[in-house]
């Protein structure tokens, strides 16, 4: 398994206010999306909720076509963007990759999938 060299913490941080394993509300996200909370959909699941956004969001130097958080028991566990196009995504992933790489170290890769993780 990769990921043993990292430049700097995983970010947990998200939109100045949004913190991995702090709890969130949907009025939390809306706010710190700076969008009205009637834009956000909410979804409970067995463990917490599932918030979307599905307009398109700048964040990291992107566009993304839409994000989606997760929460266990209320707290913020996980962030996804999502970026759909009619066009090859390659050039944008091949971009992300690299800065990712850059600035956390070699990702772990699995499954045709890439992630970081620092350990804690």
């Amino acid at each position: 398994m990769g990921g043993v060299s990292f430049s700097a913490p995983v970010q947990r941080t998200f939109f100045k206010t949004l913190e991995f394993g702090k709890s969130v509300t949907k009025y939390q996200i809306a706010s710190a999306l700076s969008v009205d909370s009637f834009s956000i959909q909410e979804e409970r699941q067995s463990s917490g909720k599932v918030y979307n956004y599905w307009r398109p969001i700048y964040f990291g130097g992107f566009e993304w076509s839409f994000v989606e958080l997760r929460t266990v028991e209320n707290l913020l566990s996980a962030i996804k963007f999502t970026h759909t196009s009619t066009k090859n995504n390659q050039d944008l992933f091949d971009s992300l990759f690299k800065a990712l790489g850059k600035k956390y170290g070699e990702p772990s890769v699995k499954d045709n999938s890439a992630f970081w993780c620092d350990g804690i």
